[in-house]
């Protein structure tokens, strides 16, 4: 199950949720929650998405969420999955639930990664790396941290 993460809680989702730390380094986990409490704390009719928390009996997963880049298209908002569930089939649950929150207008869903481990996830899910330098250098203006060196730009079409 997919539950939304309130916008501007008391404690932020990275505090509340202490797990979703273990998901990626030190370093990325540090800027998944500084990103993370930055988008809380907008002003949600200004910033687009929603964070997203997966929980399998009561206990968390890992974490998605999305935010729009256009009329037609929307990027994947820091996906992962805990280092005890992964291989398990969440993340393909998560992408597939989060998708189905997007709204309907939506036709491509962009990631953009520089785990090779998490470019096979993706690729394993539906999502084909793009090579194209103007449809990468959009999506990756819109990405939470350097992609610079083995950054991958996916894309997921949904219709």
């Amino acid at each position: 199950m997919l539950l939304p993460q309130p916008r501007a809680p008391k404690r932020t989702l990275f505090e509340e949720v202490p797990e979703l730390n273990t998901i990626w380094t030190p370093e990325l986990s540090a800027t998944a929650a500084l990103h993370t409490k930055s988008w809380e704390d907008h002003d949600s009719r200004t910033e687009s998405g929603e964070v997203l928390v997966a929980y399998v009996n009561g206990q968390p997963v890992g974490v998605t969420g999305w935010y729009l880049m256009g009329d037609n298209e929307a990027g994947l908002r820091w996906h992962g999955v805990l280092p005890p569930h992964r291989r398990k089939g969440y993340s393909r649950i998560m992408i597939e639930l989060a998708c189905k929150r997007l709204p309907s207008s939506i036709r491509k869903v962009y990631e953009c990664t520089r785990n090779p481990k998490s470019i096979a996830a993706f690729r394993a899910c539906g999502f084909e790396v793009l090579t194209d330098p103007e449809i990468m250098a959009q999506a990756r203006q819109h990405a939470e941290y350097d992609l610079e060196g083995t950054g991958q730009v996916l894309c997921k079409r949904l219709y």
